[in-house]
């Protein structure tokens, strides 16, 4: 055990000042010693990264004298050991034609601090070029002034030939597809295959058409001779093997394939690639390219031929049916001609109607542009739900039923009938089982498209071809369903919403009450008494619906009436407003008015009007048309009149229909 000694004046200023030298002193040797280890550390990280990095690694001076260089930088270029490259020049790794660039490249670099993805023909220690890729940036000291240059490379033989054969394919194509002579074409198909992959020899082998044999359909000129009348069975030798196979082959010496068979003047093609030419899954053929020597091929050439093989078939096949091709494609031009003159039709017909509010003039706008499609016979029938039929309406060709010819919606039998209550196209071909009966004259091949409108079928198109008998094709059923698209589109556009609603009730006594189902003609010059028996019936809780020749607004203000609908009977394009000959969309309006109320009132005042714009006749079918509406829709048609406008016989008609009455609401007694 030691003792220490204990005294207060043991060590002297000067012992201290030394002390604390020799402290700062041992604080810079233990500092520099660990600055000297962990760049050690760092000298040896870096070591490891730069043997282990996958590209080869040069560090040079500023004159571009290697001072050293990575483990995979001998192996890329072939060099040893480190000592045959450290201290010689780093330009004696770069091909001569490339070195005045390399060098004028490495002054840049000193401006720009790095350069990348540089490309040179680089050179191994044998001699042997290849493409190479090469990054160099300055290596700079902590100054930051520059000490040299660190390089990395990497060869990019195998990326630039992918890139020329992508490029030799591409032009390939290009060549092949330009022209339909065989001779030619045999000519584009030998230089692309040698820029591709080279060969010594190259044939083609078609298969027959009876898919019996298969025979050399080009042969190269080493082996013409050799291969002259040649004829394989189907799946016989090598070739043989590869079209029934259906598999690309790599042959490194056919001399010594078994499945081969023996052609005197053929032991020549050695190494040998056999590609099976497919088309439409079905193989017509082979392409066969050899060399005279043994393992000339690898398997990157053969998968190089895969893409132009199927380049190959193509040419190949529409060479061999040129003819037929030539006929498609004019058939090809000619239906594009037709096709194109249909699309500018339709896109026509949606123009006009977008700029269309008339109804009668869009229906014939949609059933003219059938006709402009190739239809000679097209026509449309609407719906009439009030009475439960389909109307024949308007159309165009030959034996077309009579206007207004209707068939019950009950009657399934009926194709059109079918269309309409189902919403789906009726498209009946030549030959076709389906079985029914048509409104017109029969023809083995038609079609009725429904035009639907709020969900409800408004009417359907019908077209055939009576007079040249065409059959109606699929794109013509496409062609009319964007007609009736268009159609229903224009219809939901254009159709004016009536919601049927009363005025405010009045407390005052119902004088003038009209029995439901029925219609009443008043003959008066001017529509007082039945604006009176109107107004009695809208103030005491029945909805009514106002057809005028008067403008609506000045009705409006003269009757007091702030919730009845009114439509001005005009030629005038303003709302609410609907044309004299546009009765089928007033049909349709009061159709849908009457459906929506248990009971109402209509008010129609105009028929005089009506009668000058088409005539009696027409205007007396839409009054029993519109009377069918109220009746079954337990509604009250009321129609002021002037009879002096009318002959006897004309007024006559009119008293088999309707109820007449004075204008003190007296009925007038028939004769």
């Amino acid at each position: 055990m030691l003792r220490a000694r204990i005294s207060t004046h043991a060590f002297t200023d000067e012992d201290k000042k030394l002390l604390e030298t020799l402290a700062s002193q041992a604080s810079v040797a233990l500092e520099n010693a660990r600055l000297f280890r962990d760049s050690e550390d760092t000298r040896e990280m870096y070591k490891t990264l730069v043997d282990t990095s996958p590209e080869a690694i040069i560090v040079t001076d500023l004159e571009g004298v290697i001072t050293n260089v990575s483990q995979q930088t001998l192996a890329l270029y072939g060099y040893d050991t480190l000592d045959e490259l450290v201290g010689k020049s780093a330009f004696m790794l770069i091909a001569r034609e490339h070195r005045k660039k390399a060098i004028q490249n490495l002054k840049k670099i000193l401006e720009r601090e790095s350069v990348r993805n540089a490309e040179y023909l680089l050179l191994r220690k044998d001699g042997t070029p290849f493409t190479g890729e090469i990054n160099i940036s300055v290596i700079k000291n902590l100054p930051r002034e520059p000490t040299g240059y660190i390089t990395t490379s990497r060869d990019i033989t195998e990326r630039k030939r992918a890139e020329k054969q992508l490029q030799n394919l591409f032009t390939a194509s290009k060549l092949l597809n330009s022209t339909m002579d065989m001779d030619k074409i045999y000519t584009f198909l030998s230089d692309s295959l040698q820029d591709l992959v080279g060969f010594d020899n190259f044939m083609v082998f078609l298969v027959s058409d009876d898919k019996r044999t298969i025979y050399p359909a080009y042969v190269s000129e080493n082996l013409r001779t050799h291969m002259k009348d040649t004829v394989l069975t189907f799946g016989e030798g090598l070739v043989g093997h590869c079209i029934k196979k259906r598999e690309i082959m790599l042959i490194d010496n056919a001399n010594e394939d078994e499945r081969g068979k023996f052609i005197p003047g053929t032991e020549i093609c050695v190494s040998q690639i056999l590609v099976p030419l497919i088309i439409e899954n079905e193989v017509v053929g082979a392409l066969h390219i050899s060399k005279s020597k043994k393992n000339a091929y690898d398997d990157q050439d053969a998968a190089t031929l895969q893409p132009l093989s199927e380049i190959i078939s193509t040419a190949l096949r529409n060479s061999k049916i040129y003819d037929s091709v030539k006929k498609i494609g004019e058939d090809l031009e000619k239906r594009i001609e037709e096709r194109s003159l249909k699309i500018e039709i339709l896109l026509n017909t949606r123009q006009k109607l977008q700029g269309e509010r008339n109804w009668e003039k869009g229906l014939h706008i949609i059933v003219d542009s059938m006709g402009k499609l190739g239809f000679d016979r097209a026509g449309i029938a609407l719906v009439n739900a009030a009475q439960g039929t389909l109307n024949y309406h308007y159309g165009r060709g030959i034996d077309l039923p009579e206007i207004g010819t209707s068939i019950p919606l009950s009657d399934s039998e009926y194709y059109g009938v079918r269309c309409v209550k189902d919403k789906k196209t009726m498209y009946v071909r030549e030959g076709s089982h389906l079985k029914g009966k048509q409104i017109t004259s029969d023809s083995s091949s038609f079609v009725w498209v429904p035009i639907i409108v709020q969900d409800e079928a408004f009417a359907a198109l019908a077209a055939d071809n009576i007079e040249n008998q065409k059959e109606i094709t699929e794109e013509d059923v496409k062609d009319l369903e964007i007609l009736a698209g268009m159609c229903a589109a224009f219809i939901d556009r254009t159709r004016i919403v009536i919601e049927p609603v009363a005025e405010n009730e009045l407390q005052v006594e119902f004088t003038h009450h009209l029995e439901a189902s029925e219609g009443y003609i008043i003959l008066e010059k001017r529509p007082e008494k039945s604006l009176e028996i109107f107004f009695d019936h809208v103030t005491h809780g029945i909805p009514g619906f106002i057809i005028s020749r008067e403008y609506p607004e000045k009705l409006r203000r003269k009757l007091k009436l702030t919730k009845t609908p009114m439509i001005w009977l005009s030629h005038s394009e303003v709302e609410n407003t609907v044309s004299p000959n546009d009765l089928s969309k007033l049909n349709y309006i009061l159709q849908e008015f009457v459906k929506q109320s248990k009971e109402s009132i209509i008010l129609f005042d105009g028929i005089e009007y009506l009668m000058t714009q088409t005539d009696f006749t027409t205007v007396l079918k839409y009054l029993q048309a519109l009377k069918d509406i109220v009746v079954i829709g337990n509604s009250r048609l009321l129609i002021p009149l002037y009879e002096k406008t009318l002959f006897p016989k004309e007024y006559s008609q009119l008293q088999k229909e309707f109820i007449i009455m004075n204008s003190d609401h007296t009925r007038v007694k028939t004769i």
